[in-house]
């Protein structure tokens, strides 16, 4: 029997030590932070027992007082440790409170003041010397190493001579370097290999986790913090919180000794770095926040108007994307709102059988969706049985309630509801615009509820393509409700909800001068006759639920007057007055700034080395290298917490057309942030095709069009012009023979082209 054991447990060892040498190191971690748990780190372990025996009394004290018993338990977490502090700290104890107490007479001392002036001069001095002893030999040493590769000599033969010698130099080199890079690379595919293991084994990585917080004495504060916030809600002593701090000074003293002066930077720079992370983001979306608070009070019809280059596309696709967003929360908010008006009904029975209806396309409008609930309300009405109002119960719940201004029964706020619940849950881009804009469209948890990714900020560009939704193209014919282009197909009244964009209005629409010839009773369709206008200023009406509107139209000019008066006059038209420089949200973001400061010196030395032949030696290579990493890095942070400001003056649309000048807007902050309005949401070359197509079809560019041939215009020069100033100067001024002249020229320039 024994022997038969004996096999098996040799087998067993066999079979382990067999296994994958990850696990001995994994598994020999573990033992030797036991080990230094229980004899380096023995002083954090008896801080642990004491946290648990303060735990455990406090508790028994909590409970005792709940039955109103007291006097029998007497809480310990308010003693101090008993630990040689001065032990763990390099500096006397007792030295540091007698300085603390004389620390407020001190500071507002003249001796003091003057001492610090000098160690002020003194830091200055020694700032200066190391520049001259240090920086300076530095800076000579790579002027002369890189001065080199700027100069080229006249005399071929010693040039020649330099560069054979640079070339076996830099062979040598880049031997170094590619067996560095083959070294690396294996590493690099060794932690990939080694850390693998440990991602697919967790439990071993929380197990250290779990004994470190034990050694570093983290895990004695968090079962204080428990111990005495069982104490303090039953006793309410104000006054221990002294001792408190006393004993959480001691305790953080510990656990700066527990770790090396260089895992505590590491930490320090992880921790910082993410508070600083996060305090720029919520930058970011504080300024998200402004701007959507600054578009709920825009009308329905807004016209954005400026200069070119001002940023006129990018705000409307801005707020386009802010609209998008705006839309389903507040249809969000709707559908909260209506849960609490019947919280007894059985809502997520009816979002089931709305995504149901939704899926099988019987539900993809606001009107379809008020046509399904009053068609169900139609058969519960002839047989008024709890399933067909999905388990609801009208004799036990209420089938109405008084809201204060009418009573308002279930069935009208399931309407509201269904039409609240295709506009959250559409997933498709809402936005209908004359040029392509991305939207993003992720899920957070599907679930059983439907919940998006809002955050513009914290995406992950590589996963765009997966992540996104395009807008619609708009077809000018769902908003005619008179004549139509394409009159096989009436699509008018097909938008309900969203986001219409119409960049360069004036030039699909035009004003009213540009329109005098065109004639309202034409049988083709035409500015005029069209009711655009008629259907922008009802454009509301099939849009709305519980009187909050899900359509808005943006649209962007040059001018006010570009756009007819009659539809303008709706709109609030937004004067793009200026935009600032790019600014940061991110604190202590210097490395942009810095890039940018050498960009231009930099490259005007790089130009110089590639003129001498140079730029593929390796330090000029390796130099070219680490700057482009700092580039990379630099471009990275500008683009993810890079922001502009711009300045937005609103007015209405009849002020516009009465000629207001905009002087004395009301001024508004729109922010626009790069990482939301530039991950490839849209083209500001949106209609380039048109042009390229023509390019082509020309058969020409700048290599086939005639030039000067002196530094005046020849007479056949000007003729080549077809001006209409350069033909009035030559039929007022010219005799008819040199106008013959002219006109016979430019006929064989036309037939030599084959026109």
């Amino acid at each position: 029997m024994f022997k038969g054991l004996k096999i098996k447990v040799k087998d067993k060892l066999r079979e382990f030590f067999r296994q994958d040498v990850r696990w001995y190191i994994g598994l020999g971690a573990i033992v030797i932070s036991l080990v230094l748990c229980l004899t380096l780190y023995s002083v954090c372990n008896g801080r642990l027992t004491d946290a648990f025996i303060d735990l455990a009394v406090s508790i028994g004290f909590y409970f005792l007082h709940l039955i109103r018993i007291k006097d029998v338990i007497n809480p310990t977490v308010n003693k101090f440790p008993e630990i040689d502090i001065q032990a763990y700290v390099p500096f006397s104890i007792d030295e540091v409170i007698r300085k603390i107490d004389e620390f407020p007479s001190m500071f507002f001392n003249g001796d003091n003041f003057r001492n610090y002036l000098v160690f002020l001069l003194e830091s200055m001095s020694d700032i200066c010397r190391f520049i001259l002893l240090v920086g300076f030999p530095i800076l000579l040493l790579f002027y002369i190493i890189f001065d080199g590769y700027t100069k080229q000599d006249e005399n071929k033969e010693k040039e020649a001579k330099k560069h054979a010698k640079r070339v076996k130099r830099n062979a040598k080199l880049e031997r170094v370097v590619s067996w560095i890079r083959l070294r690396y690379m294996k590493l690099v595919s060794f932690l990939k290999w080694f850390l693998g293991f440990y991602k697919k084994h967790k439990w071993i990585v929380k197990a250290l986790f779990v004994i470190w917080l034990v050694n570093t004495n983290i895990m004695t504060m968090i079962i204080e913090l428990f111990a005495y916030n069982f104490y303090f809600v039953c006793s309410f002593d104000i006054v221990s919180l002294g001792t408190q701090l006393g004993k959480l000074t001691y305790d953080v003293i510990i656990m700066l000794w527990s770790l090396p002066l260089l895992a505590w930077v590491i930490i320090g720079y992880k921790i910082f770095n993410y508070f600083r992370f996060e305090a720029a983001y919520k930058d970011l979306e504080h300024m998200e926040a402004r701007n959507r608070g600054y578009i709920n009070t825009l009308p329905i019809v807004v016209l954005a108007v400026g200069p070119m280059g001002v940023g006129k596309t990018k705000g409307c696709v801005d707020m386009c994307l802010s609209f998008e967003n705006k839309h389903r929360d507040d249809a969000l908010a709707l559908m909260d709102k209506n849960m609490l008006r019947f919280p007894a009904f059985n809502f997520q029975a009816f979002e089931a059988t709305l995504r149901e209806n939704i899926k099988a396309g019987k539900i993809d409008s606001l009107v379809t969706a008020r046509r399904f609930v009053k068609e169900l309300r139609y058969c519960y009405g002839r047989k008024p049985l709890p399933e067909h109002i999905w388990g609801y119960d009208v004799k036990k719940y209420p089938h109405s309630v008084n809201n204060g201004l009418e009573m308002l029964g279930i069935w009208k706020v399931l309407e509201f509801y269904a039409q609240e619940f295709v506009v959250y849950t559409l997933t498709v881009s809402s936005i209908i615009s004359n040029i392509a804009i991305r939207s993003d469209r992720k899920y957070i948890d599907k679930g059983y509820f439907e919940s998006f990714n809002q955050d513009f900020f914290r995406r992950d560009p590589a996963k765009i393509d997966d992540e996104s939704c395009y807008a619609h193209i708009i077809d000018w014919d769902l908003f005619r409700v008179g004549c139509q282009i394409n009159q096989e197909k009436r699509i008018a009244g097909s938008i309900e909800f969203g986001v219409i964009f119409a960049s360069e209005i004036g030039k699909e629409r035009q004003n009213t001068l540009e329109l005098q010839s065109v004639k309202k009773d034409s049988a083709e369709a035409n500015q005029k006759n069209d009711l655009f206008n008629a259907w922008l200023k009802y454009i509301r009406h099939n849009g709305t639920i519980e009187n909050i509107c899900f359509i808005v139209f943006i649209a962007d000019e040059q001018r006010p007057e570009s756009w007819g008066a009659d539809a303008r006059d709706l709109a609030s038209v937004l004067h793009i007055t200026s935009i600032s420089e790019r600014l940061y949200t991110l604190h202590f973001c210097f490395l942009p700034v810095i890039v940018e400061f050498v960009f231009k010196s930099y490259f005007n030395w790089y130009h110089e080395v590639k003129k001498c032949g140079n730029e593929n030696f390796f330090i000029i290579t390796l130099v070219h290298q680490i700057y482009g990493k700092l580039f990379q890095r630099a471009e990275y942070l500008s683009n993810t917490f890079g922001y502009y400001v711009q300045m937005l003056g609103s007015e209405s649309g009849t002020e516009a057309s009465k000629g207001s000048s905009g002087n004395n807007l009301e001024e508004h902050k729109y922010y626009l942030m790069t990482k939301k309005i530039y991950a490839r949401r849209y083209s500001t070359d949106a209609f380039q095709d048109i042009f390229a197509r023509r390019t082509l079809e020309a058969g020409t560019s700048l290599y086939g069009i005639d030039t000067y041939t002196s530094d005046r215009a020849m007479l056949e020069e000007l003729g080549k012009q077809n001006s209409y100033q350069a033909q009035q100067f030559i039929s007022l001024y010219l005799p008819a023979q040199v106008k013959k002249i002219v006109y016979q020229y430019n006929q064989i320039c036309s037939i030599k082209k084959g026109k």
